[in-house]
């Protein structure tokens, strides 16, 4: 993979830091990859090949790039930091790629930190970024270091293909207004950065899975001569921890010598992080769920599986009264029945089974369970565990797939 190109100018949503990526070894087009960074911070932005480098690391790895060729330096840190996060991701696949080595056409030069030091951190209005600016104004003082000036917003990783479309844009500007609405409450400005990163790889389960925290992290090395450090809240809790693309063995490893990344609260979970916010009213009232603002009235849909877990999380740890930013519908067994839980996210509603049967509704606490045995035994079959995935390999791999056949015909009598 060959970095070049990198420029600055006027972009759809703000200035354009950009750069084209060639492909040498998978057989993929070249693609323009770019921040359009807001008014707020434009000025102090600068186009920093470590910003590139971060970015188009996990893509690299995942189709099989042998190098990563970048004009200008790259921070050595940063260079050890992503061989940490190959190593990682390599760890969690059964075929795992060579790491692409990194070459900078300058060499490896370690930035110098900004003085004095200055903090912001990533806001999306869900529950881990909302827990991440409300606890850091309490805990540090206005003239602390460590206290959020900024909230970053990073926009257009939903959008794949589609990120400065008419479409896209409308949501951005919806979603806008109750972003603002909270940085107000919080006292800090709510900082705008568009990005297409995902144009390297628009796989939802990569970018989910490896990518979420290389593409949320690598445009602040944009910034790094506004910010010595960068923060975003925890997804999963130090109890759970699961190969994600953002993880606390991951983000860190984003950083330099310039940029310092921390990975938040991973001692609490996300009924531990409502609680925390139970005050916090103009917040909660402006909680962001969906990924995509529907059409209408409100923010979220109400009726996706991250929605109504989400409602149920807010009536578990008595905030449901805030829910203003939903429908006004009320979560049923029925509810629970009619979805599919995302992979892997069993544990979160099994962390409400207690708490909502303590409050009486041991019909949707039995829904609950009810759909984890489900959802469970679903992916057992589709990976092949348990004694009738052992069947369906020995068929396959002994008997040619006899005993398919047989059954099939059996089933059409």
């Amino acid at each position: 993979m060959r970095i070049g190109g990198i420029r600055t100018g006027p972009g759809t949503f703000g200035t354009r830091f950009a750069a084209t990526v060639v492909w040498e070894d998978a057989n993929r087009p070249p693609v323009e990859i770019w921040w359009d960074v807001g008014e707020e911070l434009a000025g102090e932005a600068r186009p920093d090949p470590n910003a590139f480098v971060a970015a188009a690391f996990a893509p690299a790895l995942r189709h099989r790039e042998r190098r990563i060729a970048v004009e200008g330096a790259v921070c050595p840190l940063l260079a050890d930091g992503l061989e940490a996060v190959g190593e990682m991701i390599r760890s969690w696949q059964p075929d795992p790629g060579p790491l692409p080595r990194i070459e900078p056409g300058g060499g490896r030069q370690p930035p110098a930190p900004r003085v004095p030091p200055a903090s912001a951190g990533y806001l999306t209005g869900g529950i881990d970024s909302l827990h991440l600016f409300y606890s850091n104004r309490d805990d540090f003082p206005a003239a602390h270091p460590a206290r959020f000036s900024h909230a970053l917003w990073i926009r257009g990783l939903d959008y794949p293909g589609t990120e400065e479309s008419p479409w896209a844009a409308s949501q951005y500007a919806r979603l806008e207004v109750p972003l603002r609405e909270i940085a107000a409450d919080i006292g800090v400005r709510l900082a705008p950065i568009t990005t297409n990163l995902r144009r390297l790889d628009d796989d939802l389960a990569f970018f989910a899975h490896r990518y979420l925290g290389g593409a949320l992290l690598s445009g602040a090395h944009l910034l790094a001569r506004r910010f010595s450090t960068v923060a975003l809240g925890s997804s999963w809790p130090g109890e759970h921890l699961v190969p994600w693309g953002s993880h606390p063995l991951l983000d860190p490893s984003y950083g330099s010598a310039a940029l310092t990344i921390r990975h938040e609260a991973l001692g609490l979970r996300r009924l531990d992080k409502l609680a925390g916010l139970r005050e916090r009213t103009t917040a909660l009232e402006r909680l962001v769920s969906c990924s995509d603002a529907p059409a209408g009235a409100f923010v979220n849909c109400g009726r996706c599986t991250k929605c109504v877990r989400t409602l149920v999380e807010m009536e578990a740890s008595g905030t449901l009264a805030h829910a203003r930013s939903f429908p006004p519908v009320r979560v049923t067994a029925d509810t629970i029945r009619g979805l599919e839980f995302d992979h892997g996210t069993e544990y979160f509603w099994r962390t409400l089974v207690a708490p909502i049967r303590a409050l009486g509704r041991d019909d949707l606490a039995s829904a609950i369970e009810r759909k984890i045995r489900a959802t469970i035994r679903h992916r057992r079959r589709v990976e092949g565990l348990g004694w009738t995935g052992a069947i369906r390999r020995f068929d396959r791999n002994v008997l040619g797939g006899r005993l398919k056949k047989i059954y099939r015909r059996v089933a059409g009598t």
